[in-house]
């Protein structure tokens, strides 16, 4: 999940550090709720306790909260998420 997590962050344009750090900038928040989310879908067996830790979210809450509204978007095609997903179809 870690080499995944920083797979992605690249691809997105982000460090990876920069997306476990604690706070972040609208867009990193963005990205890591949408990596919780891939996450969830790629490692179904991964607890939320797992993914919180990969993240670096403070606990488990934090990733139910992301998965929430994360699938609510997904419900709505992802508005304003498609300079995170260009360029990131491969993965």
């Amino acid at each position: 999940m870690h080499a995944y997590m920083r797979r992605r962050a690249r691809a997105m344009g982000f460090s990876p550090s920069a997306l476990t750090a604690s706070r972040g900038t609208a867009d990193q928040t963005l990205a890591k709720h949408l990596i919780a989310w891939e996450l969830r879908l790629n490692f179904p067996a991964a607890s939320n306790p797992q993914i919180a830790r990969v993240l670096g979210y403070g606990d488990h809450t934090t990733v139910l909260y992301a998965l929430r509204k994360m699938n609510a978007l997904a419900a709505k095609g992802f508005p304003g998420f498609q300079h995170l997903l260009e360029g990131n179809r491969d993965d």
